[in-house]
């Protein structure tokens, strides 16, 4: 262009190339005798917005009687689908453990997504061990686009629940006692035992 500013180059036309993404560019040019600049025309059309949501969300193992223990490691498996138009770079998936649908304070997994074209979609987990301070009724909830890296048509649908569900101690088996009472005339040795591991007995003497 400058050189047919300068008058030292004829306009002969412009090539534009776009990237793989979408993109489009057209162009005109025309051209008059040298007293006249040139004028070039370049018309830029980005390409359509995605939309990254999370169209399934589910445990492995699923609770039983819809509970969970404490100690308990459980596969969370989400569905990344890309709901627009247009091709949605990489992101990441953040799933939290909440008391409500829209609590996100305690992050418990985060993984990263491919790049999704239109209408494509991904399903990755992790795992999660729940602990005593997860005692309750809670939520798990994953977000799509986590990070915000995607620019997106909707911004606003990113996220999806499971639940309410219930977070619990593991009930204690009843302690083994052997002898099983009766009574002694000399001293007797006397065993507890209980079949949860981990579980502690404690008792007293009066």
């Amino acid at each position: 262009v400058e050189g047919w500013v300068d008058g030292t180059e004829a306009n002969y036309g412009v090539y534009l190339l776009g990237g793989n993404n979408g993109d489009i560019f057209t162009f005109t040019s025309s051209e008059a005798s040298f007293s006249y600049r040139p004028k070039l025309i370049v018309n830029y059309t980005p390409p359509p917005p995605p939309d990254l949501i999370i169209t399934n969300l589910f445990p492995v193992p699923s609770p039983s009687f819809g509970q969970f223990l404490v100690g308990q490691s459980v596969d969370w498996k989400a569905t990344v689908k890309n709901n627009g138009s247009g091709p949605a770079d990489s992101s990441r998936v953040g799933c939290y453990l909440g008391t409500s649908r829209t609590d996100l304070s305690k992050s418990i997994n985060t993984y990263s997504t491919s790049a999704l074209s239109s209408g494509e979609s991904e399903t990755d987990f992790d795992d999660y061990t729940f602990v005593a301070s997860d005692v309750g009724q809670k939520y798990v909830i994953c977000k799509a686009d986590d990070g915000v890296d995607v620019d997106e048509s909707n911004e606003d649908n990113n996220t999806r629940f499971y639940g309410p569900f219930d977070v619990a101690f593991e009930k204690v088996a009843t302690p083994t006692i052997s002898p099983n009472g009766g009574t002694y005339t000399g001293s007797t040795q006397v065993a507890l035992t209980s079949s949860t591991p981990g579980a502690t007995i404690r008792y007293t003497t009066d």
